[in-house]
């Protein structure tokens, strides 16, 4: 019998390793002392580690079957799968490329590829095939390599529930194609329990070990057709690099081939979308969400909730036209402008799951760009005005990072100022005056033939919150009216225009250009200073580092506020 009780409290390595040299030193206190080197101190040293780690172990086990406090992604998709919740996968970065032609070949082939010309490249492959007109083509394109015709197997086991994995990591769901016996299957986006039982039908789904890569499983004969023994299972898809492929604007300008003739492409806007699918918060955010929806659209808040599992998408906004109807706007993972790819993907989504009667259009967010100019006073001198200046620079682009803001919210001067006073824990800057916060007008011209406005409109110090709209007088004037009343004499195409009130300044078109009947040119202005208006569907951004200035004084150089 033991001399002792052993104590069951103490759970790492010191305190067990402690508890088992008292209860050895009871009944072997010959071989037992306070020597490292001494065998029986090193054997409790032994026992106390492996029970460590089996404590350890059994302790995280414990912890990663609770969904409140799971860590690894592995074990919350594992345990989502009982809500139910399908995990969406990974997501290629997408973006539209315009070709411009040189030769005389007028077509753009399917699965191009282009790539990105930094080292090493993102290679970049369309998605569809494209006709030249006028001089140019846009034709979708994803990031990613092709793998055509992979071998699953040889000679399929005839199994019920055959499950096959991908030899690369990464691939999108959205653009797996499988052929079983030469012969192509339909990919289902959810599950299989409303397919018959003779239906060609198979579903994608994480490995469960290892999220990112993905795995082909068939049906069992009741919900879905196995593959017959002994047939040949090949799949085709793109690997991608994920959340890495969001790659910027006017970044995409090689062309690598398949082509006959000669073209320049370039990306109009950043690609974005790619993902490495969702992680850890992300996963114990949405899938309770989404399960309540059970994967019917009733409301807008299920409409939103859907629209973020999507892979690639990032935040949604709704907004209700009327009954019904309504517009919602996404932002795709990486930030930027939405391309038509992704746009697609939602829409199809989407209409799985909406009410009969129900109409959802689905658009990018639109930009709200901003001019800011700061005064930046400081607490001490010991700092470069360089290094401050680049402080300040970084806050505000960190404020405006697509991950920090919600669409159509206001962008408030109060709030900015609140981190750039915080820069450094409120050790750097004493004070901060913005000379200029406003928008740069985003004008939409009802004839895309027409002159455009030659740069960004110039919103002065005397501007508000004002619509405005530039009509077609004749082939070489226009009139300006601030909403809806005309202000000020006609202006000429191509000279330099500045309203009677002194609140915008244009050039619109060239002195060579003319303009089109009844044509007109829209935008908005928001304040010289002041909180910036945002619409339903806008995020203010960015664009150009040169609409961030800012200047910087020591204590003693200018006054704050003057």
């Amino acid at each position: 019998m033991l001399g002792r009780s052993l104590s069951y409290t103490g759970k790492d390595f010191l305190a067990i390793t402690e508890e088992i040299t008292k209860y050895m030193t009871e009944f072997l206190p010959e071989i037992t002392d306070a020597s490292q080197a001494n065998p029986g101190r090193l054997l409790a040293n032994l026992f106390g580690g492996i029970i460590d780690v089996l404590n350890y172990s059994t302790d995280i086990n414990f912890i990663e079957s609770l969904w409140g406090v799971s860590q690894q992604r592995k074990n919350l998709i594992n345990q989502a799968k009982g809500i139910p919740w399908a995990y969406p996968g990974p997501s290629a970065a997408s973006t539209d490329l315009n070709f411009t032609q040189i030769g005389s070949i007028t077509q753009i082939p399917r699965y191009l590829v282009c790539t990105t010309n930094d080292s090493p490249p993102k290679k970049f492959v369309t998605i569809d095939s494209g006709t030249v007109v006028s001089g140019s083509v846009t034709v979708a394109a994803v990031e990613g390599e092709r793998v055509v015709e992979e071998i699953l197997t040889s000679s399929a086991s005839g199994a019920l529930n055959q499950t096959y994995s991908l030899s690369q990591t990464l691939a999108p769901y959205q653009f797996v194609s499988v052929l079983v016996g030469g012969i192509p299957w339909t990919k289902q986006s959810l599950t299989l329990f409303e397919s018959a039982a003779d239906d060609t039908h198979f579903i994608c789904i994480p490995d469960p070990d290892d999220p990112n890569i993905t795995q082909v499983r068939f049906g069992n004969n009741e919900f879905g057709l196995s593959p017959a023994a002994g047939s040949q299972i090949t799949v085709s898809y793109i690997r991608s690099s994920g959340e890495s492929g969001n790659v910027p604007r006017n970044s995409i300008t090689k062309i690598v081939g398949p082509i006959n003739g000669s073209f320049t492409v370039n990306n109009p806007e950043g690609a974005g979308g790619g993902s490495d699918g969702p992680d850890v918060e992300t996963i114990r955010g949405q899938a309770p969400w989404i399960a309540q929806t059970f994967y019917r659209a009733v409301n807008e808040q299920d409409y939103l909730a859907y629209a973020v599992s999507i892979p690639g998408v990032f935040d949604a906004a709704i907004a209700t036209i009327v009954g019904s109807i309504y517009s919602l706007y996404i932002v795709p993972d990486g930030g930027g402008r939405a391309s038509n790819t992704l746009i697609d993907a939602v829409t199809t989504g989407l209409d799985q799951i909406k009410m009969i009667g129900s109409q959802v259009t689905v658009a990018p967010t639109e930009i709200a760009d901003l001019l800011i100019a700061a005064k930046i006073y400081t607490r001490t001198t010991d700092i470069p005005r360089a290094t401050v200046r680049q402080k300040v620079i970084d806050a505000i682009l960190s404020a405006l990072d697509y991950r920090n803001i919600e669409i159509g919210e206001a962008f408030k001067v109060g709030e900015l100022s609140k981190i750039i006073l915080d820069i450094d824990n409120g050790q750097l800057v004493q004070a901060v005056n913005f000379s200029q916060l406003t928008r740069i007008p985003r004008v939409v011209q009802s004839d895309v033939s027409a002159p455009s406005m030659q740069g960004a409109v110039e919103v002065n110090a005397t501007a508000g919150y004002n619509d405005w709209i530039v009509s077609q007088l004749s082939s070489t004037t226009f009139a300006v009216a601030k909403d809806g009343a005309v202000v000020g004499s006609p202006g000429n195409v191509g000279e330099e225009y500045t309203t009677s009130g002194g609140e915008i300044t244009f050039t619109l078109g060239t002195p060579t250009e003319t303009l089109p009947s009844s044509s007109v040119w829209s935008f908005s202005t928001s304040k010289y200073s002041g909180n910036i208006k945002v619409g339903t569907g806008e995020v203010p951004i960015i664009l150009n580092l040169g609409q961030v200035q800012v200047d910087v004084f020591y204590p003693g150089e200018g006054t704050p506020f003057e």
